[in-house]
């Protein structure tokens, strides 16, 4: 229920106005009828946020004002509220309504969570109260609302009265999900805070202060009935994720508890405790904080250990890894043919993309503590580079002819070259921008044409193997062919090896150790590992065999582009020889 703009601020005004007059407001039930009207007993409504914020802005001037017997009428009527008219709902369960013909109806589940969502949203605008009357030092005011209630035995609805309460608010004060970070600053501002960027840490701890006085609070509360534990736990979070931060958040709250964040004599005006009764209630809010670290911490890892890998994750993995050798072979197979021959003159150079490696199986499921962001990339793009590298030094290992040139030189170089249309130019990591600055063609992705149309081909080279400004000529009858295998069968039965492209012949695998005792066996052998965290661990294995068949006593020309800043002086364009030539 969203009422007009203009009531929402004749209530403001009218609120203001009676703070201000000197003499005491007293209508026919009581001093803050203005602002109680606003909670709805009677037409069965959801208030509105603005309600809400208007509201606020009444609470906030009445405390300006020092009117603190208001703020308490006001508590009495939310409490009410709360225990008589916002009543939990239970699935299926008959309650009565003003809207239907019968006066009732039955309680589907979107009653059930609207009155839930409802409810919890109203308790939190009272716990953001409890901290502005902290952050205000209205001692005695928190003394009275702590400890006010209309029933015998005492129910304080307003008010979290067990730990199983207090420390799912305040993990989710701690959390950084978006909802939760700026939930408190942009709903409940607490008014004159003039911090900027900092007004929410500001506010957010002072609600964390509040709850430790909650939490405090319980050494003063008695059992209503015998199975009550103001100190027990709340059931852990579902997710995996929630619990780790859950098990990240407890030593804040230890922390903050050890410090002495608000001075002994202040908590003593807020609560009827005394130093040493402080002091033991303290100690018990650390053990129950610290059994709930140790269940978290058994928890996660019971749950690492025994959740099923993500079918749906792996064929994600597969997908990557799949499309990652796509893109690779593209341009390997320029100028490197697939065949099936088996060429036995050929020198042979073995070229093999093989990554081992141990991953939390987490990664690969559902449910995880932490995201794994671009991690299935990486693990495809490190198989390809260890491919990359073999198919790359193949070109070194081949005798060749060697020169040093200038790239604004390398036009006459290939004319003394007196190169055909037999011959095919590569360059390995080189702009050929720079050789040719003006009138450059580009064909595609790979190719160029020079100004007296000589086709130039521009394929990615590699620091590590040194082979970059590199420019390699040799006759396309000789360029390599690449006879790609698939891998020993002893090696895909060990590691579960399955083909995830047929063009490429790429295999793969994701398997989860604890499931599989040969592997984590030989993995606890090692002695790198201890058992408990290879139970956690997923072995994820990639194959990609090839061998690059080169004809034999072919002539090779390899150019080194010298940079005109770093090599000056070094070339030797006046060596070079017309290929072929003997």
């Amino acid at each position: 229920m969203e009422y007009p703009p203009e009531l929402y601020e004749g209530i403001v005004s009218i609120n203001e106005q009676l703070c201000m007059q000197q003499k005491e407001a007293v209508s026919i039930k009581n001093g803050n009828d203005i602002v109680n009207a606003m909670l709805d007993d009677f037409q069965f409504t959801i208030m509105h946020q603005n309600t809400y914020r208007t509201i606020w802005t009444c609470l906030n001037q009445q405390l300006f004002y020092k009117r603190s017997e208001w703020i308490l009428k006001y508590w009495g009527a939310a409490h009410s509220h709360l225990f008589l008219h916002l009543t939990s709902f239970q699935l299926d369960e008959r309650i009565n309504v003003p809207y239907t013909s019968s006066g009732q109806t039955v309680a589907n589940s979107q009653m059930v969570e609207l009155r839930q969502k409802e409810r919890k949203e109203f308790k939190e605008f009272h716990i953001a109260l409890g901290g502005l009357l902290l952050y205000r030092k209205e001692y005695e005011l928190l003394n009275q609302i702590l400890y006010y209630t209309n029933s015998q035995p005492p129910h304080y609805v307003l008010i979290p009265s067990s730990l199983a309460e207090i420390i799912p608010l305040y993990m989710d004060l701690l959390s950084f999900s978006p909802d939760s970070m700026y939930k408190y600053e942009q709903k409940y501002p607490f008014f004159g805070l003039q911090a900027g960027v900092r007004n929410n840490s500001i506010i957010n701890g002072w609600i964390q202060k509040y709850l430790y006085i909650l939490m405090l609070r319980l050494a003063t509360l008695n059992r209503t009935y015998v199975y009550e534990d103001f100190y027990s736990l709340p059931a852990l979070p579902e997710s995996l994720s929630e619990k780790n931060e859950w098990l990240e958040n407890v030593p804040i709250i230890l922390k903050q508890i050890e410090q002495n964040s608000i001075p002994l004599e202040d908590i003593t005006t807020i609560l009827p405790l005394d130093q040493s009764c402080i002091y033991r209630a303290k100690h018990k809010l650390k053990n129950a904080l610290e059994s709930l670290s140790n269940s978290l911490t058994s928890t996660i890892q019971h749950q690492k250990v025994t959740q099923q890998l993500s079918e749906d994750e792996i064929q994600d993995f597969y997908q990557i890894a799949s499309d990652s050798i796509g893109r690779e072979m593209k341009w390997i197979t320029e100028v490197s043919v697939i065949t099936d021959d088996e060429y036995k003159s050929c020198n042979k150079f073995n070229c093999v993309g093989r990554i081992r490696q141990l991953m939390p199986a987490e990664a690969f499921c559902t449910d995880k503590t932490i995201g794994y962001v671009n991690f299935k990339e990486s693990f495809s793009a490190a198989t390809l580079y260890s491919f990359k590298n073999c198919w790359l030094r193949s070109f070194q290992y081949q005798p060749k002819s060697e020169y040093r040139v200038f790239p604004e030189n390398l036009d006459k170089a290939f004319q003394t070259l007196r190169l055909t249309d037999k011959q095919i130019i590569i360059g390995f990591h080189f702009n050929w921008y720079n050789a040719y600055p003006q009138n450059l063609r580009k064909e595609n992705e790979y190719k160029f044409k020079s100004p007296d149309n000589r086709l130039l081909y521009s394929l990615p080279g590699d620091h590590t193997v040194e082979f970059t400004n590199t420019v390699i000529i040799l006759n396309k009858s000789d360029l390599p062919k690449l006879k790609l295998l698939d891998p020993p069968s002893t090696l895909k039965d060990k590691f579960h090896l399955k083909c995830i492209n047929e063009q490429y012949k790429l295999y793969a695998s994701v398997i989860k150790l604890s499931e599989n005792k040969p592997l984590l066996n030989e993995y606890i052998s090692s002695g790198a590992y201890l058992e408990k965290e290879l139970k956690q661990m997923a072995l994820v294995c990639t194959e990609l065999d090839a061998q690059i068949l080169w004809k034999q006593n072919i002539p090779v020309v390899m150019i080194k582009v010298l940079d005109r800043f770093i090599d000056s002086g070094n070339e030797n364009l006046s060596e070079i020889r017309p290929f072929n030539a003997d």
